[in-house]
């Protein structure tokens, strides 16, 4: 299974989050799915990665995508089922096509391909309808050297919401990541700098 993006990722998860979401609406293992992403050559449009809009903007389309896929499976299915397509229903959960109610004779991904008269392909594109944005707050309680400007981390906490993750893994790896830059900007330089234009 063949899935393309116009999201370019750079170390954040998003082929194995964007191969989930197409797993777990086609009902197939993941590890068939192969992501394409960011050849220009292959997809008609892209846009930034960034402000965690990958999951949603790339993800909603992969999952529309998937969706449509399923419906142009379906009468190819039902071919082989010998059934009307509007009775006929995908099983995410196996991946196999049967019959509303009779899930003991079914069709697979492979039986459906290999049925098709050509490769089975469909596009998509995600529009969303306004911005979403993550949450998250972080507390510092620190010692700042009013002398050099070196600052000691006294104690953390720290707070992240987000809608249901589609991999809870990456949201924690990402959530670690914005904790381990609080160098940045509490560096002596930034801080000195801070204390100097305070007074």
């Amino acid at each position: 299974m063949l899935a393309r993006t116009g999201a370019t990722p750079f170390g954040q998860g998003h082929v194995t989050t964007l191969s989930m979401v197409v797993a777990d609406t086609l009902g197939i293992d993941m590890d068939l799915i192969e992501v394409v992403h960011g050849d220009t050559d292959e997809i008609p449009s892209s846009d930034i990665t960034g402000g965690s809009r990958t999951a949603q903007i790339a993800g909603s389309a992969l999952f529309d995508a998937s969706e449509k896929l399923i419906e142009a499976a379906r009468p190819l299915a039902a071919d082989l089922l010998e059934a009307a397509a509007a009775d006929v229903v995908l099983d995410s959960e196996t991946g196999r096509f049967h019959v509303v109610g009779t899930p003991a004779r079914s069709a697979g991904w492979a039986d459906v391909a290999a049925a098709a008269e050509q490769p089975l392909f469909v596009e998509n594109d995600f529009g969303q309808h306004g911005p979403t944005f993550p949450f998250g707050s972080h507390v510092a309680v620190v010692e700042v050297d009013a002398g050099t400007g070196e600052v000691t981390l006294e104690r953390l906490v720290a707070v992240e919401g987000s809608t249901p993750a589609v991999q809870n893994a990456v949201v924690d790896a990402l959530s670690h990541l914005g904790i381990r830059h609080l160098d940045m900007p509490a560096s002596p330089q930034k801080v000195w700098s801070a204390m100097e234009s305070a007074r």
